[in-house]
């Protein structure tokens, strides 16, 4: 799979944990915006590899949810098979 990363705009909630959204507080949230993808990321989070990963990868798939074959079984982009991979 391969998706061109210019259509990628990067924002930073700085200082906090989580952050406000309609679903409940979140660490990275992904959105599509016209032909722009978003991605935002908790301050405290910026430089967690996990979650921006994550983020990415539903830019990536180009969809919300989190199918077990790409979260889980082949990218371990949850908290629970981050751990278990040997991720930080």
């Amino acid at each position: 799979m391969e998706r061109s990363l210019s259509t990628v705009q990067f924002y930073v909630v700085p200082g906090v944990q989580t952050f406000p959204t309609k679903d409940g507080a979140k660490v990275g949230l992904w959105s599509r915006e016209g032909k722009t993808d978003r991605i935002v990321i908790a301050g405290n989070y910026e430089n967690h590899e996990m979650v921006v990963r994550h983020e990415m990868l539903h830019a990536l798939l180009q969809r919300e949810g989190h199918p077990a074959d790409y979260f889980v079984n082949r990218c371990h982009l949850t908290w629970e098979t981050w751990s278990a991979s040997g991720g930080n």
